[in-house]
């Protein structure tokens, strides 16, 4: 009589016990591989932002990105709504508008791959962190800006601002990743970051609520790409920036750069 061949129990759990071995061995090699995609993802982004700043430049007389009065927030007045244009949107912007459909272009690329959508992590006020978008109005954002390379008309003569697009030099940085939506970062600012509770976005503790605020350049010293963010410097190229190497760029005019920040640990 043929006896009918198979596998033993043995054998079948042997089997098993290989592959979940071969998973345990994978799986973090495969979300290293997905994490890094989102990081090439999110530089594309800042890469098309950077492009569109310099046409917007090249079409206002050599302009930075007009800063509005706070009262003109709400409007439409935000560095993406005039950035928009420049990256498909279907609505020219115009001053005084303030509907959706005129940041179309920029709405697309405007959270980074590597943060979720936006969730009172740290904050009911909009920050967001390493891993989550910020949140203004209806719009969110995993993006930054450098406000000093803005056209500023609430401070004239303040002689810290990049007023024309040209005055910066390539290695001036406009917009990274971040957590909020603009950023003043001056020298002070990043010696204060040694006082961090850690590099996940809850801030440095002043007991108001607001972690990501007065200090504004703790809103990029986010540890989003491992212990780094991604930049779009005056020139449009990206760079990925270890959060330790932030201070050693020319923020604005004036900066006094530091090679190294005392950073926490974690």
């Amino acid at each position: 009589m043929n006896r009918r061949k198979g596998f033993t129990l043995i054998e079948l759990l042997v089997v098993i016990s290989i592959i979940a071995l071969l998973l345990a061995i994978l799986m973090p090699a495969l979300g290293k591989v997905k994490e890094k995609a989102r990081g090439v993802a999110c530089a594309a982004h800042l890469k098309q932002f950077g492009l569109a700043w310099y046409f917007y430049s090249q079409e206002n007389d050599d302009s930075n990105v007009w800063y509005a009065p706070s009262g003109m927030w709400s409007q439409g007045h935000f560095w993406f709504y005039r950035l928009a244009p420049y990256l498909g949107g279907t609505e020219k912007f115009s001053e005084g508008q303030g509907d959706l459909s005129s940041r179309e272009g920029a709405i697309k690329i405007m959270v980074c791959p590597s943060a979720r959508p936006w969730s009172p992590k740290y904050s009911n006020f909009g920050y967001g962190s390493s891993d989550t978008a910020w949140k203004w109005g209806e719009t969110q954002g995993g993006y930054t800006i450098n406000v000093w390379m803005q056209e500023n008309v609430n401070s004239p003569n303040d002689s810290r601002y990049y007023r024309k697009y040209g005055k910066a030099k390539g290695g001036v940085p406009m917009l990274s990743d971040g957590g909020f939506v603009d950023a003043w970062p001056s020298t002070s600012n990043f010696v204060e970051l040694s006082n961090l509770t850690d590099l996940q976005g809850s801030g440095i503790p002043d007991g108001d609520g607001y972690p990501l605020h007065p200090n504004t350049a703790s809103r990029i010293a986010l540890s989003r790409h491992g212990r780094a963010v991604n930049i779009v410097f005056q020139d449009t190229h990206v760079e990925r920036v270890p959060l330790e190497e932030l201070g050693r760029y020319k923020w604005h005019i004036g900066f006094e750069t530091i090679q190294d920040l005392d950073l926490p640990s974690k």
